[in-house]
């Protein structure tokens, strides 16, 4: 299950493209838009403008980040690109 650390600021969604590990502990994260869906750190580097216009503004569209977090044990794909979300724990 997801902690769903909320994003106070678009900084949130700019360090999490920088480091795309948790410290400590080196868990791999992953973001969760607005209508709770996991998007990869590699999406969310992608499409960098489209999310932190929509989270700044509060579009509420698919693009609006809510949250970082890590992936500890469930499966999780991208919404973007479909691929599977690194987990913490294998």
């Amino acid at each position: 299950m997801f902690s769903q650390r909320r994003i106070k600021a678009v900084a949130d969604i700019k360090r999490a493209v920088r480091q795309p590990y948790a410290w400590p502990g080196g868990y791999p994260l992953f973001a969760i838009t607005n209508d709770a869906e996991g998007l990869c750190i590699d999406c969310l580097k992608a499409e960098f403008t489209n999310a932190c216009h929509s989270t700044l503004h509060n579009i509420g569209d698919s693009w609006h980040v809510y949250g970082i977090d890590i992936n500890y044990e469930s499966d999780v794909s991208c919404c973007h690109c479909g691929s599977e979300i690194e987990r913490a724990y294998d």
